[in-house]
């Protein structure tokens, strides 16, 4: 009987997989830490997070991006925007670094985030 054909998804997935030291291992996926954006908003009951942008699992590559953001390192009380970026770890999420913005700088902000994610992605697909 013949082998059913993996798809190209599959194939390329356990190449990156085999590449990095990262994924399936024995049919079980080996835990990384994913970082994040989340975007924070200013309610009378404190900050909530109203949408998060997943940014990658490169370290560097995403300290350099939060560092490109515009806004204030510093969060002053009439501060009402403001973006987290978010090491998820296995365990529990943890803030690494915050940036205080307004609302233009938010939306500026997301666009680079978008587009750099954009292009590492399809950085990842020449590569394989």
């Amino acid at each position: 009987m013949r082998k059913p054909k993996r798809c190209a998804a599959k194939l390329r997935l356990n190449n990156f997989c085999k590449n990095h030291n990262k994924g399936p291992q024995n049919g079980a996926f080996v835990n990384y830490n994913i970082w994040k954006a989340h975007f924070n908003l200013k309610t009378p009951g404190g900050f909530e997070t109203f949408a998060e942008l997943a940014i990658g699992i490169n370290r560097d590559a995403a300290y350099l991006l939060f560092d490109s953001l515009e806004g204030n390192k510093t969060i002053d009380s009439n501060a009402i925007l403001h973006i987290d970026l978010m090491e998820a770890t296995p365990q529990v999420p943890e803030k690494m670094l915050t940036k205080g913005c307004m609302l233009d700088q938010l939306a500026r902000n997301i666009r680079l985030i978008t587009r750099e994610v954009f292009r590492q992605k399809n950085l990842k697909i020449y590569e394989m």
